[in-house]
């Protein structure tokens, strides 16, 4: 379901276990996705109901599935983690030293993995399990997709579910499905980037048109100086813990699948007065967009981002 009311947008209370319990029926059906769909959107989820929740966000569980039928599905996909993760942990050192593009590959994660989310308990220590699970979950993802092979970003995208999950086949599932919504972004064409810049392009222009005519003029409209936010969806642009939040927001659907846009318009038009006023040309967009990381208020932006979207829809009419 996808909304087009409620404005200003209503933070509710997060989703806690006893609530979402009650979601289910005797046989662990969920009955009505969409509830859980709204309170992913407009509450979150605590801690405690994310490893589940997401799941169903993400569209891991068939929507009437069986919480029999769900146990079922978690213990296959743990026999195709294992099987597809010996591929690659079966690779001898002679066959990797004829191995040119598995070495490539190995190398590059194992240059990102070491500086990724090192904040966090389950990352910090060096050469602990944890770093080992999100090295063999990304290593995994490159024999599950071989075209795509792994790119710089993918490490951002697999941590939090590692986080989340607690679990490394579920994080690796989780990633799977997140990857598949974000697979256009990393191929090496780089259309799947240059499509949704386009796209923030002609939702500037409706949503925040003196921001647009300036941007045109000072030779700014590629919104090249997003690239990041959209890439590995504003990851670097908050503290971890409201990463997550934002993303339930985004993995909710409620908005639709251009969340991440509408967001993105969201905070450009809040600072729109400070790139305006002065004078900003693309380097300093640049640095300026840069330097809101980790400063922004994560309710004040999906506050933005929805506005942003209603005020669209309402124009487009």
């Amino acid at each position: 379901l996808v909304e087009a009311e409620a404005v200003p947008f209503a933070l509710q209370r997060p989703v806690e276990r006893e609530e979402f319990e009650s979601w289910f029926d005797s046989a662990g059906r969920l009955r009505d996705l969409e509830v859980l769909r709204r309170r992913a959107y407009y509450g979150g989820l605590s801690a405690g109901v994310r490893r589940e929740g997401w799941k169903w966000l993400m569209g891991c569980y068939p929507a009437d599935s069986t919480a029999s039928e769900r146990r079922g599905l978690l213990e296959s996909k743990r026999e195709d983690y294992f099987q597809m993760q010996g591929q690659w942990a079966s690779i001898t050192p002679e066959q990797e030293a004829r191995f040119a593009k598995f070495r490539d590959r190995k190398h590059r994660i194992d240059k990102d993995v070491v500086r990724t989310d090192r904040q966090q308990p389950v990352f910090a220590e060096e050469g602990g399990e944890g770093l080992q699970a999100l090295r063999r979950v990304l290593l995994t993802y490159t024999f599950y997709n071989f075209d795509l092979s792994y790119c710089q970003g993918m490490s951002d995208l697999a941590a939090p579910m590692l986080v989340v999950m607690e679990d490394e086949v579920e994080a690796f599932w989780g990633f799977q499905r997140m990857m598949d919504r974000v697979e256009g972004n990393f191929h090496k064409d780089q259309i799947g980037m240059h499509t949704q810049l386009q796209r923030l392009d002609e939702l500037c222009r409706v949503c925040e048109p003196d921001l647009h005519d300036y941007l045109a003029k000072a030779d700014c409209s590629n919104f090249f100086f997003c690239f990041r936010w959209l890439l590995i969806l504003y990851k670097r642009e908050f503290w971890f813990s409201d990463v997550l939040r934002v993303w339930e927001a985004l993995l909710s659907g409620v908005r639709g699948s251009e969340m991440h846009l509408f967001i993105a318009v969201g905070i450009l038009g809040r600072n729109k007065h400070t790139i305006m006023g002065q004078r900003m040309g693309f380097d300093d967009i640049l640095k300026f967009v840069n330097g809101l990381a980790a400063k922004m208020d994560w309710q004040q932006v999906l506050s933005d981002g929805d506005a942003a979207y209603v005020r669209y829809r309402q124009m487009s009419i």
